[in-house]
């Protein structure tokens, strides 16, 4: 169903990347305090490449206009102790379509089979009204515990849930999950 694009540090799609994180609707989800400048997402986007991170956008697959849908990614990558934190998000307008679902399939048979990484782990903010993490409980993902008044948004502490699946939950469930193997590269 969607396709993953890696994006370049000269790539027109970092900043459409910046500005994504700016929008207000999503930002309070990302752990910046503040508007990202031109210059602080390029410094960002720069100090992936020393961690080996690998980013994405989102498209659906057959779209002739490479419409964005969202972007998804792994970072930082660990090659030492072979796991990485995922990142993901589907444009407002685009949410409940399956979408994320589609992109985390690719992510996670990118970070599993094609980089043979061990275990993919994020931290999420959380926000008690919003029930977020049954996406990630779905997908296989374990609750792992919280890690408690962790980030400091919007002038209070907020909490963030670890979330994470090992390579051997995911070679186990991916068939029941609904995951395939990535039609297109996304190396």
């Amino acid at each position: 169903m969607v396709i993953l694009k890696p994006i370049t540090l000269n790539d027109w799609r970092v900043d459409w990347l910046r500005k994504q994180r700016n929008r207000p609707e999503l930002m309070k989800y990302f752990r910046q305090n503040s508007i990202l400048s031109y210059t602080d997402q390029r410094r960002w986007f720069l100090s992936l490449d020393r961690n080996k991170s690998k980013l994405f956008t989102i498209h659906l697959k057959d779209d002739p206009d490479h419409k964005i849908l969202g972007y998804c990614g792994l970072s930082p990558i660990d090659i030492r102790h072979l796991h990485a934190e995922f990142g993901i998000f589907i444009v407002p307008e685009e949410v409940g379509k399956g979408y994320g679902t589609s992109a985390m399939s690719e992510l996670l048979s990118f970070g599993f089979n094609g980089l043979a990484l061990k275990k993919i782990y994020s931290d999420v903010l959380d926000y008690p009204k919003e029930n977020r993490f049954e996406f990630y409980k779905k997908l296989g993902f374990k609750e792992e515990g919280k890690l408690r008044k962790h980030y400091f948004k919007d002038n209070k502490w907020i909490d963030s849930i670890v979330f994470s699946m090992l390579s051997e939950e995911y070679a186990k469930n991916k068939n029941l999950l609904g995951f395939r193997e990535p039609e297109v590269s996304v190396a």
